[in-house]
């Protein structure tokens, strides 16, 4: 009977952080009847004992008690720990012998001793994907190596705040983990971002930096992923029976590309990307036995400079996870006839000139707060566009107004359809993400003209999208 009740204890590590991993082992052992009414009250004894003698600690034997928000924190860290250790465990059925044969203090300290390997094991990790960092000049990944991911070593308390990412990663990855937390979300970051690398490395530098100018000239500044760039081209690539490892893809190949998938079915597309992706790591594995020909061997894993091997579990398996957000993209973009929002063309023209473009002076407060007054009260959207016109306003003195509850639903587009190019232009510089994202995670916090004007981009014949595009990249908002 327990037996056939441990195979009903499943707890998927990977899609919970260790405090609610902890709880949600607990909560599922005794509704599963695992554990008794008589454990559950032991542990939570134990677990009050626990939290005693840590909040003595934390006020040094002054008090025993400590502000709400503090005694909150002490009990997720300790919560977290004994979490992670049961998340190193290899089974449930482990878990619940270490459960009813130790201490929940025993326990504990173990999690703590496993927390504070990892975070050296992380700091080494760091180190060497710093060493092994890629030759590219985006700023937020730079500033997330050298800087961001370097506070959380100053900062982490294993003690009282084990829970907690006192980090600044601003670089996003491709397959991020954002439930996790603590040194766990660390570690998986790094891991991830060292695999992600490693991939990368097997492209031509200047392939990436072409592709990347292709995706804006001022890519330094921007939040993005290297990662999903070069896969998606890469892919791309092999779908035209090209080399994967070259990056541009035209106009042309594009309309090749819709010519010759849109006619498949959805499971069609998908074993045809499956494949690809096939032939892909293939490639990747060749690649980079030929870059390492006189270095120890490919599938040698105790060689970390080079992160996880190319042959690596772990480096198909994160393929893998691309692979499912890449085909929901293809099958989309296919269906709206739009790939040059899934596949990029680079810019080989590396000393294309940009055009400054000086704004206007924006009004002065009182001017601006009675002109959109003013458009507020106006019952016709033909007469919100005249008053539009009838001022010269600078960019930003536009954007306020945009996100001032003066326009509504469809009268978005109907300003926008009044705009010339280099005005369409320049508000597309300011969208917080590239008009070729769509997915939907980087489209949680815009705001309403965003989504408005993005949707009036998307309806746009792709040849005047594409001059719209093309025209952002020249300007340098100055």
């Amino acid at each position: 009977m327990i037996q056939i009740e441990l195979q009903k204890l499943i707890i998927p590590k990977g899609e919970l952080d260790a405090v609610s991993y902890f709880n949600a082992f607990i909560q599922e052992s005794f509704r599963l009847h695992l554990i008794s009414t008589e454990e559950l009250e032991r542990f939570q004894i134990q677990i009050i004992g626990l939290l005693s003698v840590q909040f003595n600690r934390y006020t040094s034997g002054f008090s025993s008690s400590v502000s709400e928000e503090t005694a909150k924190r002490i009990q997720q860290s300790v919560l977290y720990s004994l979490g992670y250790y049961f998340k190193s465990l290899p089974d449930v059925e482990k878990g619940l012998q270490e459960l009813k044969e130790n201490s929940l203090e025993e326990l504990y300290h173990r999690g703590t001793k496993l927390v504070e390997k990892a975070c050296v094991k992380a700091k080494e990790l760091l180190k060497t994907v710093q060493e092994n960092s890629l030759d590219t000049e985006i700023l937020a990944y730079h500033e997330t190596l050298s800087k961001g991911l370097m506070m959380f070593f100053k900062d982490y308390e294993t003690d009282y705040g084990a829970h907690e990412t006192p980090a600044s990663i601003d670089y996003p990855l491709s397959c991020d983990k954002m439930i996790l937390t603590g040194v766990d979300y660390i570690l998986d970051y790094l891991d991830k971002i060292q695999i992600e690398n490693n991939i990368c490395s097997c492209y031509p530098p200047e392939e990436i930096t072409s592709l990347l100018k292709g995706y804006d000239l001022e890519y330094k500044e921007l939040l993005f992923n290297i990662f999903d760039l070069v896969l998606t081209n890469s892919v791309g690539s092999l779908l035209l029976e090209r080399s994967p490892f070259n990056l541009n893809i035209t106009e042309y190949d594009r309309q090749y590309l819709q010519f010759t998938l849109a006619p498949l079915t959805g499971e069609e597309i998908s074993e045809r990307v499956d494949q690809t992706l096939d032939r892909l790591c293939e490639e990747l594995v060749l690649r980079k036995e030929s870059s390492l020909s006189n270095q120890p061997a490919l599938c040698d894993e105790s060689s970390l400079c080079n992160g996880p091997a190319i042959c690596d579990s772990r480096f198909i398996d994160y393929i893998r996870q691309f692979t499912v957000n890449f085909k929901t993209r293809l099958i989309h973009a296919l269906a709206a006839n739009s790939l040059e929002r899934l596949f990029l063309s680079s810019d080989d023209t590396l000393d294309t000139q940009l055009i400054c473009f000086r704004d206007k002076d924006s009004l002065d407060d009182s001017r601006f707060r009675d002109i959109s007054v003013e458009i507020r009260e106006c019952r016709l959207v033909s007469d919100k566009i005249g008053l539009l016109k009838k001022d010269a306003f600078s960019l930003k003195d536009f954007i306020d107004l945009l996100e001032g509850d003066c326009f509504f639903d469809k009268e978005f587009d109907a300003v926008f359809q009044t705009m010339d190019q280099i005005q369409l232009a320049l508000l597309m510089k300011k969208l917080p993400i590239h008009p070729a994202d769509s997915d939907a995670h980087a489209e949680d916090d815009l705001k309403d003209w965003h989504r408005y004007f993005i949707s009036f981009l998307n309806k746009m014949e792709p040849e005047e999208r594409n001059r719209i595009r093309l025209f952002a990249k020249q300007l340098s908002v100055g």
